[in-house]
């Protein structure tokens, strides 16, 4: 895999393309500092720009099931990009994104992506692999949700947002992670007590920290693995980078 900059300092996907065409991509993209809560899409809004996460930046992709309620249909972190729509071709955002743990991306418009898609076959590969992760991604959560415990589904939430942040520390609250795994608050109060008293985690005041990931791995369901091998497949095989 090329690489012109160290996986913590640029988005992994970008990471990928030959330097030439890195550079060229490079020219068209802008730093952003994006902010816990912050709304990058709206559903049913058009996608003006799309957004390469860095390292540490988190976002959550939301699907609204039509009834009031929605559940997280994928975190992206620097591994992927925001606003796979307009590199298939679609205006309107079909998800709601909103930023979870703060940081840096890089932003680009829509309509200069799509003509990059046009002109660089290499991207148009790139952005075509994500999209088939995305939609294995998507389709174990929803097996997920039916099927695991929520303490054994929390934990491969866990390992899947370590693996996208620096450092050990998680600074999302029970309620985020409730709307993210679409329960009840209570319910993640409890799956994280447990992990605390067994000294997997430690938390606080909205900060919880990975504590003993190993184990961690051991309690998680078998959903992390699955989307940890679909990424290694379709794009990199030395993911995740930790």
């Amino acid at each position: 895999m090329t690489r012109a900059a160290s996986s913590s300092e640029m988005n992994l996907l970008l990471a990928s393309l030959p330097t030439q065409e890195q550079r060229r991509l490079l020219r068209r993209l802008e730093r952003v500092v994006l902010h816990a809560d912050e709304r990058l899409h709206e559903l049913g809004q058009p996608v003006e720009y799309v957004h390469f996460p860095k390292k540490g930046c988190l976002i959550s992709v939301i699907k609204n099931l039509g009834d009031d309620r929605s559940f997280d249909a994928g975190p992206v972190g620097y591994e992927g990009f925001i606003g796979l729509e307009p590199s298939l071709g679609i205006g309107a955002a079909q998800f709601t994104a909103i930023v979870r743990n703060s940081g840096s991306a890089l932003r680009m418009k829509a309509r200069a992506l799509q003509a990059a898609i046009r002109s660089n076959g290499k991207l148009r590969r790139v952005l075509q692999r994500y999209a088939q992760y995305l939609l294995l991604l998507t389709s174990q959560i929803a097996g997920c949700n039916m099927f695991h415990s929520l303490e054994r589904h929390f934990c491969s939430w866990l390992l899947v947002i370590h693996d996208r942040i620096e450092g050990d520390r998680v600074e999302i609250t029970h309620a985020a992670f409730a709307n993210m795994l679409g329960v009840r608050r209570v319910g993640i109060t409890q799956a994280a007590q447990k992990l605390k008293q067994t000294g997997l985690i430690g938390y606080r005041w909205g900060k919880l920290t990975i504590l003993d990931r190993p184990r961690l791995e051991g309690q998680a369901c078998v959903c992390y693995r699955e989307v940890t091998e679909a990424y290694q497949r379709l794009l990199d095989p030395a993911w995740p980078y930790r």
